[in-house]
């Protein structure tokens, strides 16, 4: 089986004249859910699924334990995790050199192995519909058609529902909720998207 590849238009942020460039992504099959991992791990294994999924949660502790105490993880065919830092300088008369520090995520080096699998994976291009596809009216009723269906959406969900780019689908988001059709709700990390009038009903109701 091979993984197919598009080519996509993006903003080139090193050109001065707002020239585009392209970049090639892989176009997703999906995602794997935990249950469907147990499931393939029990299949080629002696173990029972919910054994897997046992095993699992206890992983997940001990990365929680060891991360927490400024441990890397090695995993033998696998890579190593280790904690990722973020700092930026106080600001402030008093606030000298000092550092504003915290945890900013998990980095992730895959082992010698594991590159070696991943150059043997086969490719193959495949075209996807462009942004020129659809027009923004038609993407703007696509993604409230979603929402009214899900409750909510977010910017990947947006991407690809009308298969544009980061830059379009942030831009229609934005459309959106300057006409006030739809709020944004979260941290920029998590952040999701719901009809405003929802918001605001649930607004009304904690009102003393």
């Amino acid at each position: 089986m091979k993984i197919s590849y598009s080519i996509h238009k993006v903003p080139n942020l090193q050109s001065e004249n707002n020239e585009e460039t392209h970049q090639a992504r892989i176009n997703s099959s999906g995602t794997i859910k935990t249950e469907e991992l147990c499931t393939l791990i029990s299949a080629r294994s002696s173990i029972s699924a919910a054994d897997v999924k046992a095993t699992l949660d206890s992983l997940n502790f001990c990365f929680n334990y060891y991360l927490a105490q400024g441990y890397n993880i090695e995993l033998d065919d696998l890579g190593i995790f280790s904690l990722g830092l973020k700092s930026r300088k106080e600001q402030g008369e008093t606030a000298g050199n000092l550092l504003s520090v915290k945890v900013n995520g998990i980095h992730f080096r895959p082992s010698v192995k594991l590159k070696e699998q991943i150059r043997g994976f086969q490719l193959t291009h495949k075209s996807r519909k462009t942004e020129n596809q659809y027009t923004q009216e038609e993407r703007l009723k696509r993604i409230l058609k979603n929402v009214e269906k899900y409750g909510y959406t977010t910017r990947t969900a947006c991407q690809e529902l009308n298969k544009v780019t980061r830059y379009i689908a942030n831009t229609d988001l934005h459309h959106l909720i300057t006409t006030r059709t739809l709020k944004a709700v979260g941290s920029t990390c998590n952040r999701v998207y719901i009809k405003a009038e929802v918001l605001s009903a649930e607004a009304i109701k904690t009102e003393p």
